[in-house]
């Protein structure tokens, strides 16, 4: 399949999938690599995330969307307010393009916080912040070389903390075009645990 098809199949899928993001909570509830210590956490996905040499890529931004005041009595989406749940953010991205089946790459913000811009200086993200990144520079990180080896997939971004919220944002330099959309819970809409 070449890429603009592969392309065309990724944008119909993305549209299709306007579901705004989730978190997600349970005491028995486990999120990837999150320890058991953590018990509040929340997952997005961008449904499709590229960089090609062609000069194709896509924008990230995660917001810690739970940085309220205290409102005695009063929740938000089920969460009390004044939040201070601060943590890392774990992105597995899968690269479709791989030979044999997708390849994965993981990374943690706190690896490397000068990746991007708005982590603290231990790669947590506090509430009321937004990190925003290009993938190609998590990727990077991982032994990734924009120039030469292309990616396109799926990405999930779950922080250790109570609600997130972003976009994502594809740029295609070929074409001049640019397409925007919000992260989303998962493909079926479900919060995202692992039991």
């Amino acid at each position: 399949m070449g890429k603009g098809k592969l392309f065309l199949v990724f944008s119909v899928l993305a549209l299709a999938m306007a579901v705004p993001a989730m978190a997600a909570k349970g005491a028995d509830a486990k999120v990837f690599l999150q320890g058991d210590e953590t018990t509040d956490f929340s997952a997005t996905v961008a449904a499709y995330v590229a960089s090609l040499p062609d000069g194709t890529r896509t924008a990230i931004s995660v917001s810690n969307s739970l940085g309220t005041p205290q409102v005695e009595g009063v929740t938000f989406g089920g969460f009390p307010t004044g939040s201070d749940t601060e943590g890392q953010v774990w992105v597995f991205c899968y690269n479709t393009l791989a030979e044999g089946g997708p390849e994965v790459f993981v990374f943690a913000s706190g690896s490397n916080p000068a990746v991007g811009t708005g982590l603290n200086a231990e790669g947590k993200l506090v509430p009321g912040a937004t990190w925003i990144f290009f993938i190609d520079e998590v990727l990077a990180e991982l032994g990734f070389d924009k120039t030469v080896d292309e990616f396109v997939g799926y990405c999930y971004f779950v922080g250790e903390f109570d609600a997130m919220v972003g976009t994502y944002v594809n740029t295609f330099e070929s074409a001049f075009s640019q397409q925007a959309f919000p992260l989303q819970s998962d493909f079926t809409g479900k919060g995202i645990t692992v039991e």
